[in-house]
């Protein structure tokens, strides 16, 4: 995976957490980043700066916590999206945090499920498996975190459509099946000598 492709993931993911101090910065520099390389990830987040532009900061924490945390439908948790409250999440979730600790992501006191965190995970894959990880998991996810903004008119939907811009980039099409996935549905992610496929159980 490229330089360029990991700082883009990183910066979209920054723009995915709880907006703090130097949030609106890390913004914009995920913006410029963009702009060297993709258009339309571009313009969708101008739209988001536009946005956010006359919020002050108490404003654009009740978007984010309005937007994600208050709304089921849009949850950047990843994992509930694939399977809801299935037990296979619990264990999409114990590997989650391995894929984590092996990339020195911090989960930053949400699940390791989290938009945010898998995000500049995945980029720290062998492209391969970064593709196979992202088509498989990511790109779905957020299509239904897009569909759960759909006309609200939520800057929010610029920023997951940039990310789902990106992803569209380097994830590989794979075949979604609607409801319970099986064990041997599952991708195994997680450690450098277990390759991810399409077929296989995570242990």
């Amino acid at each position: 995976m490229s330089l360029s492709l990991v700082a883009v993931l990183d910066r979209l993911g920054a723009t995915l957490a709880y907006p703090r101090d130097g949030y609106r910065t890390g913004v914009d520099e995920c913006r410029k980043l963009l702009a060297s390389g993709d258009p339309e990830a571009a313009a969708a987040m101008e739209s988001f700066c536009e946005a956010i532009a006359n919020l002050d900061d108490t404003e654009l924490e009740e978007l984010y916590t309005r937007s994600f945390d208050l709304n089921p439908m849009c949850t950047l948790e990843v994992g509930w999206h694939i399977y809801g409250e299935q037990y296979r999440r619990g264990r999409f979730l114990v590997q989650a945090r391995e894929l984590l600790s092996l990339a020195g992501i911090d989960e930053q006191g949400e699940l390791p499920d989290h938009l945010m965190s898998l995000l500049p995970a995945v980029a720290r894959l062998e492209p391969e498996d970064a593709a196979t990880f992202a088509g498989t998991y990511l790109v779905p996810a957020v299509n239904k975190m897009l569909s759960g903004l759909e006309g609200k008119a939520n800057p929010y939907e610029e920023v997951l459509s940039a990310v789902q811009q990106v992803l569209g980039t380097f994830a590989a099409a794979t075949t979604q099946v609607e409801g319970p996935f099986e064990d041997d549905d599952l991708v195994q992610i997680g450690t450098s000598d277990r390759s991810p496929t399409q077929k296989g159980a995570i242990s």
